[in-house]
């Protein structure tokens, strides 16, 4: 019997689990007051409720009904009637058995038909949902595995992409870095030379400063090519940048490889001698350079001559400061131009104490024309024959409120270098010019005043125009001018000399050559220049009555001078013997202490004009 009530349970298993889900999704919806499966509103969703809960009993009464007679299979239709009825009467109220009767009316299959609409029912909006969600998602996926492909291929196409651009990446920081390692080579070589410029000299004194041990030296040597410039001028620029080059395979071959060479700019070099053990070391070098320029330099088939003059200093005595240890070199250097050249200095504590004094001068002498520290004093000139005053020289003065006296052999030199002498000797040629037109015309004397003229002011240009405007706005005569130059601004620029001085000649300006017999002292440039006078200098005179290669020297001037027709003067005429001996020689002009010292015009005036003068014995 066992066996029978299980496979009744088994064929109405559908039945039994559409009524248990349907019971699920009741409590479901009560629970979580979702009314929303039939779109009912609550009272008719109670409706359904009570509805469904009777068919629920009516199922499970058909269960109950059903079970029995796999009980009792012999028992008759009628006697199983009547016991139902009897069951019904005692164990459900009226309601009950109203939905038997209506349940025995239905057999099992429309119970069945009508529990699987219910649950259809009820399953509707989850089934929907879920089919929608089914499609939805089987459309998603296709879009998921179609976008997968595109972008798969979208990923391989960015990553040839980026593989292209690491590759032009690289090519382009190859090619970048190659530029900078040129623009690095160009920035820190000089060009012409291929030695290492100032920026990387620097940049390599101040890492062996930093690097060098308490106990090494180095000594730091400044050098500069002598008379460099005139074989610009004379040659041309392509020359001389041809001589910097064999200056520079002349150096490599002299030094050794551990020295450092580099140029600095112009015709300046500087050399560094590493791992010095003496001073001696430094000599023999320096000795080896000089040696080594005094042998000529053949280019395009020329001889060229271009000594050197070399400044030495010594790390650490006489610094450990970059800056101080260049400029003591630098010092060294000017000091062995200035001794001559083709030489070498070392640096000494007494060149900076000139050095500093020098750059004094050369601050203040910016400033001394605007505050009127200059003067002019006059040196006469003395005619022994007619024994009177036939001119004067003017001497330029300096007396800073700064510095006090400042002699004109120490500022003069400045002036010539950093160009002020230009302003300084229009100023000259003005002032004298006013000064000897007004001991003229006061005086009614034919006076003339010598003006020193230097070769970077006569080279200049506009020399004669500035002239010709002095003596129209003084309306004076031009003939009491004296411009006095020297040999070397004569011969310097020649052809540039005579036009400037056959212009002053045709002005009426009287010319002189200064300092004559100390310099060049080419005859043929007196026969081609328009010269009024010689001047012979001082350092002739003192040695006249001594020397006697000072006196035919001086015999030689004169007997020229008067066979060119030219006059003569005589300077630094101290001492009466050597007046006397002038005198004798033929030169009637004289100039220099023995007369009298340089003077300021007022004390000229009061002495040689104020008051009539008796004869005077010179």
């Amino acid at each position: 019997m066992l066996e029978n009530i299980k496979g009744k349970f088994y064929e109405n298993f559908l039945d039994i689990f559409t009524i248990l889900i349907l019971l699920v999704f009741i409590f479901q919806s009560f629970y979580t007051k979702k009314y929303i499966y039939l779109k009912l509103n609550i009272v008719e969703y109670l409706i359904l409720s009570v509805f469904l809960c009777i068919v629920g009993l009516v199922i499970l009464e058909t269960i109950n009904e059903i079970s029995k007679k796999s009980l009792n299979l012999n028992t008759s239709k009628y006697h199983f009637e009547n016991e139902m009825k009897e069951e019904i009467n005692t164990s459900y109220s009226i309601i009950v058995k109203v939905i038997c009767g209506f349940t025995i009316a239905l057999n099992i299959g429309e119970i069945r038909i009508l529990l699987i609409l219910t649950a259809i029912l009820f399953f509707r909006k989850t089934l929907i949902k879920h089919l929608k969600i089914y499609t939805i998602n089987n459309f998603l996926k296709k879009k998921y595995e179609s976008a997968n492909i595109v972008l798969e291929k979208k990923i391989l196409e960015i990553n040839n992409m980026n593989k292209n651009l690491e590759k032009k990446v690289l090519d382009r920081t190859e090619e970048l870095k190659n530029k900078n390692q040129k623009l690095y080579q160009i920035a820190n070589t000089d060009y012409l030379t291929q030695f290492p410029n100032r920026r990387k000299f620097i940049k390599y004194l101040d890492k062996l400063i930093e690097k060098i041990g308490n106990n090494d030296k180095f000594a730091l040597v400044f050098m500069d090519l002598d008379r460099f410039k005139s074989v610009n001028d004379w040659y041309g620029h392509d020359i001389g940048d041809k001589l910097l080059i064999e200056v520079s395979n002349r150096l490599k071959l002299i030094l050794d490889e551990n020295d450092f060479i580099g140029r600095q700019g112009g015709d300046e070099f500087v050399i560094i001698l590493k791992n010095i053990e003496s001073l001696d070391d430094v000599i023999f070098k320096a000795n080896k350079i000089i040696t080594n320029f005094q042998k000529t330099f053949e280019i395009d088939g020329r001889k060229l001559m271009s000594t050197a003059s070399i400044g030495i200093a010594i790390y650490p005595d006489v610094s450990k400061d970059r800056t101080e240890l260049m400029k003591c070199s630098d010092i060294a250097l000017c000091r062995a131009k200035e001794d001559g050249k083709n030489r070498y200095k070392i640096y000494e504590k007494s060149m900076k104490k000139e050095s500093d004094k020098k750059l004094e001068i050369e601050t203040n002498l910016q400033e001394a024309l605007e505050k009127n520290e200059f003067k002019l004093f006059y040196q006469p000139q003395m005619d022994i024959d007619m024994n009177t005053i036939i001119g004067v020289e003017a001497l330029i003065r300096w007396d800073s409120k700064k510095l006090g006296f400042i002699n004109p052999g120490e500022f003069i030199p400045i002036a010539e270098e950093n160009g002020s002498i230009i302003d300084i000797g229009d100023w000259v040629i003005k002032k004298a010019c006013e000064d000897i037109k007004y001991l003229n015309t006061k005086y009614f004397k034919n006076l003339k005043v010598g003006i020193n003229v230097s070769p970077k002011q006569f080279i200049a240009g506009e020399l004669v125009e500035k002239i010709k405007k002095i003596i129209d706005n003084n309306n004076m005569l031009s003939n009491w001018i004296d411009i006095e130059i020297t040999e070397a601004c004569a011969i310097k620029n020649e052809s540039l000399a005579i036009d400037n001085l056959n212009a002053l000649k045709k002005l009426g300006v009287n010319i002189s050559i200064d300092d004559f017999g100390m310099g060049y002292s080419s005859i043929s440039y007196l026969r081609c220049y328009p010269i009024n006078t010689l001047k012979i200098p001082l350092e002739l005179i003192r040695g006249i009555n001594e020397n006697k290669q000072d006196y035919k020297i001086v015999q030689a001037i004169i007997n020229m001078g008067k066979n060119m027709n030219l006059k003569l003067i005589a300077e630094g005429v101290e001492e009466f013997s050597q007046a006397e001996l002038l005198v004798y020689l033929g030169c009637n002009q004289l100039q220099g202490y023995y007369f009298d010292r340089p003077m300021e015009i007022t004390a000229l005036e009061k002495k040689y004009f104020s008051q009539r003068r008796g004869d005077e014995t010179f």
